[in-house]
């Protein structure tokens, strides 16, 4: 198998096959988890007419993603047990075999299993690829690298609006819902022509597999200085972040980016009902148009967004993106139709830019060495756990009163620009 060190052009700048793969891979990670998010929601009211549910059982069915995903984080020991690769190809079979039992066997009994695999194995899958990235990918990749994750997910989204748009009549909804095991086999594909972690081998004992895999990947060897963070298991990242004042000031600023990426930046997709009232309630199809439209250029836009991220730019994509986003949703506020329909163009591109493709570059500034790897895989719980509360539980309770809504979103998106502003300002001049 070729390496990276025997496949990198140290004239191009490039990237060699191998990176190009584990690019691929971590986007297909996003891709999943974004995919599996959302493909319910595309296609709920097919879903509600042909097993007759009610709305709640519906709104019940969509929220359990969420509930799955935090329960899995709870399975991510394993990724310390069994490896960041292998760990991640069982979460692929999974991500197989819950698709395919609604497509064999469709009752509300398998749309609740396949709902909560899906929440379940994508939460972990997105956790893992993050901390097998952080581990693995080289320091002048690491930035381009980890944005690939985040990145995939509005691609996913992209993916799920599409088929949900192409079987919006009739009786294919299944096949929208067996769309994530294609990426996932896919993915398993990719998963074969990489080497597990470094760090996973060094700390299982394996030195003599590590020191290969060290050498296919192209990393520094310990004696040279390595990169590789020599942490503890991310669920003694708790312990760990809050074992010194640098540590604890170094979490609660994680968190705080965490939360801009969360509550303030939500997507057009966190406002649930709102979009078929202002998109055309009646209208299914032109709400997924629309829908479809707003994310395949915001996954675009995020892809964009990597070249000044590796440049350098991060912290003003950010701070920038939360100030148009602030502004986007307090014009909604007091807008209706055509107007507003734009603004969520605006705030979906806002978010997908700046938000979702920059906050995670950001966190690895504020942990060590020694709790790098735990430490992103903590903010990413803390990331889910936000997420949820964003997605399902604020649009619902807000949700009937719009302007509430979206002024709530708006004054947060204003904050955390500002308080994101001081942080960045603080850690630069530190530096």
């Amino acid at each position: 198998m070729t390496s990276i060190a025997e496949t990198a052009d140290p004239i191009s700048s490039r990237a060699p096959p191998t990176l190009r793969i584990l690019f691929f891979v971590s986007i297909l990670s996003g891709f999943i988890y974004g995919y599996n998010a959302g493909v319910y929601s595309g296609v709920m009211l097919q879903i509600r007419d042909a097993f007759g549910l009610s709305d709640d059982e519906i709104a019940n069915l969509i929220a359990l993603f969420d509930f799955a995903e935090v329960t899995g984080v709870f399975l991510m020991p394993f990724a310390d047990h069994l490896g960041r690769k292998r760990l991640m190809t069982i979460c692929g079979g999974a991500l197989v075999i819950g698709p395919l039992l609604v497509w064999i066997y469709p009752s509300v009994f398998f749309l609740v299993v396949d709902r909560f695999i899906g929440g379940c194995a994508g939460g972990i899958l997105f956790m893992t690829a993050i901390v097998y990235v952080a581990e693995i990918a080289t320091e002048k990749r690491m930035a381009m690298l980890l944005s690939a994750v985040p990145v995939g997910v509005s691609a996913g989204y992209v993916g799920e609006l599409y088929l949900s748009l192409a079987f919006v009549e009739g009786n294919g909804w299944h096949i929208a819902i067996v769309g994530s095991a294609f990426a996932a086999l896919v993915q398993i594909a990719g998963l074969s022509r990489l080497q597990e972690s470094p760090h996973f081998l060094q700390r299982a004992g394996q030195k003599q597999t590590a020191h290969q895999a060290r050498t296919w990947y192209a990393l520094p060897t310990p004696t040279e200085g390595s990169n590789e963070p020599e942490s503890p298991p991310w669920y003694h990242a708790p312990k760990i972040l809050f074992a010194t004042p640098e540590n604890r000031k170094g979490l609660l600023y994680g968190c705080l980016i965490v939360l801009a990426a969360t509550t303030a930046g939500t997507s057009i997709l966190s406002y649930g009902p709102l979009l078929f009232e202002f998109f055309g309630q009646h209208d299914t199809v032109n709400t997924l148009e629309i829908l479809m439209l707003y994310t395949i250029v915001g996954f675009i836009v995020a892809m964009v967004a990597l070249k000044p991220i590796d440049e350098g730019h991060t912290d003003k994509l950010l701070v920038g993106s939360l100030l148009v986003l602030g502004a986007a949703q307090l014009l909604l506020a007091v807008s209706d139709g055509w107007t507003a329909i734009l603004l969520f163009g605006v705030v979906q591109l806002a978010f997908c830019f700046g938000i979702r493709t920059t906050a995670f570059q950001l966190l690895p500034g504020f942990l060590s060495a020694t709790t790098r790897t735990s430490g992103i895989a903590f903010f990413n719980l803390v990331f889910m756990m936000l997420s949820g509360i964003n997605a399902e539980i604020v649009p619902r309770v807000l949700q009937d009163s719009s302007v509430l809504l979206f002024s709530f979103y708006s004054a947060a998106a204003f904050i955390l620009a500002g308080v994101s502003w001081c942080i960045l300002k603080k850690k630069s001049e530190t530096e």
